[in-house]
């Protein structure tokens, strides 16, 4: 029988591993894989993975080469970084996917070539070497803070809290049919997008270490410090960027938007 060898390849992450300790899989800065076959299209239609939305870490272990590597230990930054390549090894670099122009409202089919992605590399060095730790002070209220940047672990509780959170929604409708036979529509709980992030990422605020403290203390943030907070994290912070100057095809606005990881980025349309 023939010897087929599965293509393999190599990228550098956005963190250059300057963000992992000596011993981690991901410390040398580099991501081997083997391209994407058959057995990762199973993974990708797996109703089991989908459901409780853990495809993406089995997709990235299956294809990887380096001993020892978990999906969930790696950090956000990297990860997009891996499932970009990890894309293109399995359908090619053109991404063409629909998006809504936010002047006129029309639906357009944009086109990206995911292999022309810059990479942004590490703002500044963390405090110490070998670690996920930065500071920051806040213009307005002069905390300082101790965060780190979000990795798989995390990723993994918001998906987790956002099952809750709908399974809390579904009940809540079912009861309030029953017995009003109304629908409760889009009175529901806040999504707290912006604050959920920012408490998984402070790790100490001045001397406070308590994360419900930690929890109080930034929903009493200012919008002057959140934002300015943001865009040091944005500074900091390294990574694909996944956005591109398009036109709409429509009203020819011209905008820079983000690339949408939406099901056409793994599940593209044949």
């Amino acid at each position: 029988m023939e010897n087929f060898q599965i293509p393999t390849s190599e990228i550098v992450i956005p963190s250059q591993g300057l963000l992992y300790p000596e011993n981690h899989p991901l410390k040398q800065g580099n991501f081997a894989f083997r391209a994407m076959t058959a057995r990762e299209e199973d993974i990708l239609f797996s109703k089991s993975l989908l459901r409780t939305g853990d495809v993406l870490d089995v997709l990235i272990e299956s294809c990887c080469l380096i001993p020892n590597f978990r999906a969930l230990d790696a950090l956000s930054c990297d990860r997009n970084a891996m499932l970009v390549a990890i894309r293109i090894s399995g359908f090619g670099s053109e991404y063409k996917t629909m998006a809504t122009c936010p002047v006129c409202g029309e639906s357009s089919i944009y086109d990206f070539n995911l292999s022309e992605l810059p990479i942004k590399t590490l703002g500044e060095p963390p405090l110490e070497p070998n670690t996920n730790l930065f500071a920051f002070e806040l213009p307005n209220m002069k905390w300082k803070i101790l965060f780190r940047l979000l990795d798989g672990k995390d990723e993994k509780e918001i998906r987790e809290e956002e099952i809750k959170e709908k399974a809390r929604k579904d009940k809540l409708q079912e009861s309030v049919s029953s017995k009003f036979g109304a629908s409760i529509g889009n009175i529901t709980r806040i999504e707290p997008e912006i604050t959920g992030k920012l408490k998984r990422m402070i790790i100490k605020i001045n001397n406070v270490e308590d994360k419900n403290k930690i929890a109080q203390m930034i929903n009493i943030m200012p919008t002057l410090d959140t934002r300015a907070f943001r865009e040091y994290i944005d500074f900091v912070e390294p990574r694909v960027e996944m956005t591109k100057v398009v036109t709409c095809s429509q009203c020819d606005y011209t905008l820079e938007r983000d690339i949408p990881m939406t099901t056409d980025f793994f599940w593209p349309k044949r």
